[in-house]
């Protein structure tokens, strides 16, 4: 049953990600060709668009059967300035559809035959949602291929569960008449009874499943787009970020409710050289909702006369240190700054963002950190029968982090920690993505859900 479950959710969010705009007629028209890529041995479709001998620029699409023509109103512009090759990746669009394994690695594997044949590198690198993670997934094993990179509103790097409870925010549930993340998933987890991090208590062999032809058509159908979907959301791409050492241009829609903004704040945070756009008022596919703006960041990033559009958090923390800040029994809060001590106790829906903290409390609370610091290598950080969602922050004690009760979602955090890096209470759990966990001792990279109490602790 858990297994059906993960699935389904999984794949309706796999249908939002692929969810495409037909393009419009009378469009400039690229020259068009098929090649049997080496990876699929499948007849795999090609376009190119401009002048050769301009610099070259390669275009990932996202997932849908949409494809290349996801481009159509790109393409066309970035040829006036570049020789633009783009495909059908096989498995969409007018390319092949087998029952194969679609994964990022083979889908670097496919770019890879690509470049070798159309392309004289380095070259630029721009992908969109499926395509930003094959992308990256590609820039981390090939840095000296690429002059930049572009990643846009980028799928697939979040650990899987937190992806899951991303899409489930919007759903409207039994019981559920209130709005925001926390008590969507509070209703989704009493609605079935168990929470989603407890899927990762039954051990599923995804990897096993997807390397296995009838496995994929039992469970998958042999569809490309569920392949494809359940392979992205499988990838781990721990240890890669800080291989991407291209200039990257991370761009999002403000409104993407397909892959959260939570992701391009990661990636612009921990990438070695990027930086966040973040388009007003768009969703998942600024191609078709915002035109002339995403072509306009393009066409700036590729030229080197792209502007600073986000800041990081060590560049903005105030320069005079506040004592403390106390949220008691609020909803709502918002904290940034520089504080000696933070308390948070029984409060709903806190933000701290861009700020720097030496000692944290959170009890009987639900909090949100962003790109922070927190801790000043002996500041005490306390989370007790409380939900924690944090994105792009350093944690740094030589105490333990004390967890009692509580479950923590962390995204692209780094903790440096002493003896050992959690202290545990009442059972906790501890979902990470593409995380970093470092003490004397060791320096491991951690991407999945733990279950910890005082008498199993990991770390």
């Amino acid at each position: 049953m858990l297994l059906r479950f993960f699935f389904g959710l999984v794949v309706s969010g796999m249908w939002a990600i692929s969810s495409v705009v037909t393009a419009m007629a009378d469009e400039p028209t690229p020259n068009t060709s098929f090649a049997v890529d080496p990876v699929f041995n499948s007849r795999t479709y090609i376009e190119q668009w401009g002048d050769p001998d301009n610099p070259p620029v390669v275009l990932v699409h996202g997932l849908g059967d949409n494809a290349a023509r996801d481009w159509r109103h790109i393409a066309p512009v970035l040829a006036e300035q570049f020789y633009v090759v783009t495909l059908d990746l096989p498995g969409f669009g007018r390319s092949d559809k087998q029952n194969a394994l679609y994964s990022p690695d083979n889908y670097s594997r496919v770019l890879d035959w690509l470049v070798s044949e159309y392309v004289e590198p380095p070259f630029a690198l721009i992908g969109h949602s499926m395509g930003g993670a094959i992308a990256l997934n590609y820039a981390s094993a090939n840095a000296d291929q690429l002059t930049h990179l572009v990643l846009i509103d980028a799928a697939g790097v979040l650990h899987r569960t937190a992806f899951t409870k991303h899409f489930v925010d919007d759903l409207k549930l039994p019981g559920n008449n209130t709005e925001g993340p926390a008590n969507n998933l509070e209703a989704l987890n009493n609605y079935l009874g168990f929470s989603l991090e407890d899927i990762d208590r039954y051990p599923v062999a995804l990897d096993a499943l997807l390397q296995s032809p009838v496995m994929r058509a039992t469970l998958l159908g042999g569809d490309p787009r569920l392949i494809a979907g359940v392979a992205l959301v499988q990838h781990n791409f721990s240890g890669r970020l800080r291989k991407v050492t291209a200039p990257t241009l991370v761009i999002w829609g403000e409104k993407d409710n397909v892959t959260p903004l939570r992701t391009g704040r990661l990636l612009a945070h921990r990438l070695p050289s990027a930086r966040l756009a973040v388009i007003e008022g768009v969703g998942h596919l600024p191609m078709y909702e915002s035109v002339d703006r995403l072509n306009s960041l393009i066409l700036d990033e590729l030229s080197g006369s792209g502007g600073q559009d986000s800041i990081q958090p060590s560049e903005r923390l105030f320069a005079e240190i506040s004592k403390q800040a106390t949220c008691d029994d609020e909803i709502g809060r918002y904290i940034s700054g520089h504080y000696a001590r933070v308390e948070i106790v029984n409060c709903k829906g806190v933000l701290i963002e861009n700020s720097q903290i030496d000692e944290l409390i959170i009890r009987n609370s639900t909090v949100e950190i962003m790109t922070s610091n927190i801790g000043d290598g002996v500041g005490r950080v306390e989370v007790n029968a409380s939900m924690l969602m944090v994105t792009a922050t350093d944690f740094t004690a030589d105490q333990p982090i004390i967890v009692s009760g509580s479950r923590l979602d962390l995204a692209g955090v780094r903790i440096v920690a002493g003896e050992e890096p959690f202290q545990i209470g009442a059972p906790s759990t501890l979902l990470f993505s593409v995380s970093n966990v470092r003490t004397p001792q060791y320096a491991r990279h951690v991407h999945g859900v733990f279950f910890l109490s005082a008498s199993e602790n990991p770390f």
